[in-house]
């Protein structure tokens, strides 16, 4: 709600459990993969992860345009 109020379009949420690099890390990540290997990477490490760590873990990503 916040970003749309702040003038943002084309919101999305998407949730991670396990896998959180550094910032600038991330960032280099998302300019040099297309988006869907990057994802399924994300989607790989929460399943493997989720099977050892039942219960931990969390964070989100929010990605918008203005």
């Amino acid at each position: 709600k916040l970003v749309k109020e702040a003038g943002y379009s084309n919101v999305i949420m998407r949730h991670f459990d396990f896998l959180r690099l550094p910032i600038a890390m991330e960032n280099w990540l998302y300019l040099k993969l297309p988006e869907k290997i990057l994802l399924l990477v994300f989607k790989i490490t929460d399943i493997l992860l989720g099977s050892i760590l039942s219960g931990m873990g969390g964070t989100f990503i929010c990605m918008a345009t203005k």
